[in-house]
């Protein structure tokens, strides 16, 4: 932490801990589900996530998605309000566009 020089430095390093993490537990429905999130910061009902494709174009059972939903929320990556769910725009932003140039 110590290396880090600004704000945004913070947060990319934080988030690319989190990635990391996921990586490390093999977790690709996970990082899967936290890329398709990204793309829109606004909440998502639940219901439109079950059978969205995972990084490798296969179809997420209704389990995957909930135990990928699940493992975020531990992260703190994700946000569940009642049905929905979000990410904060700064989080989306990491995710959507700095990940997408790093590993997509």
């Amino acid at each position: 932490l110590s290396s880090i020089a600004n704000e945004q430095q913070l947060y990319d390093y934080l988030f690319e801990d989190a990635w990391q993490e996921l990586s490390n537990q093999n977790a690709i429905d996970a990082q899967s589900l936290l890329i398709y999130l990204s793309e829109d910061s606004e909440p998502i009902p639940f219901e439109l996530l079950y059978g969205i494709e995972n990084a490798r174009g296969i179809s997420m059972q209704d389990f995957q998605i909930d135990e990928a939903i699940k493992l975020l929320k531990q992260l703190s990556l994700v946000e569940i309000t009642g049905s929905m769910i979000s990410m904060h725009s700064l989080t989306a932003h990491f995710f959507g566009e700095t990940l997408r140039r790093r590993y997509v």
